[in-house]
């Protein structure tokens, strides 16, 4: 009973870790934040450059 409470509680203390840094940065758990969604968009919209065959 004590170890299945122990890593409940462990259990739920990560989780709350990981919700905190899912918010407050979120590009260190994988998720795009907003600057980065920005300049990617940024990055598509300019024209790509065109190679041309020698």
């Amino acid at each position: 009973m004590e170890v299945g409470l122990t890593l409940s509680v462990f259990f739920l203390i990560c989780t709350l870790i990981f919700v905190f840094i899912a918010i407050f940065l979120p590009e260190w758990v994988g998720i795009t934040g907003k600057k980065a969604k920005s300049i990617m968009e940024e990055q598509q919209d300019s024209d790509p450059v065109v190679k041309k065959d020698p």
